[in-house]
């Protein structure tokens, strides 16, 4: 079962509108993947939230700002095998932040984590 319970209302309403925006998709994908590609989202936003916790040291102005998840863009591509959602760190300061991106490759027949890539 995915963890879209564990979700702030209003977390779990910006996945399903990000995961509705995103369509049409290519033609291999339809109106009936979405629910797969917001369970896809939710798990990964999920398993992302944990990372930042643990990963991130907050003793800095740049750490507490990489430890926010609404400091970062969210991405998605889809296709019925396979659904990759990125999120990759806003400007800090109107500088480009290199690195720091979480890369979520999920299996989407089965809707699990197959691969979690980190930019450093």
């Amino acid at each position: 079962m995915w963890p879209i319970g564990s979700l702030r209302p209003s977390v779990a309403a910006s996945i399903s509108l990000l995961a509705a925006s995103i369509f049409p998709l290519p033609n291999t994908l339809t109106a009936a993947d979405e629910p797969t590609v917001a369970k896809a989202c939710a798990l990964a936003y999920v398993d992302f939230k944990r990372h930042l916790r643990v990963d991130v040291d907050t003793t800095t102005d740049f750490g507490r700002f990489m430890s926010d998840a609404d400091n970062y863009r969210i991405t998605i591509e889809a296709s019925r095998e396979r659904i990759e959602v990125r999120f990759s760190p806003k400007d800090f300061n109107s500088e480009i932040v290199r690195g720091g991106s979480y890369i979520y490759t999920i299996d989407a027949t089965g809707v699990h984590i197959d691969n979690l890539q980190m930019t450093r």
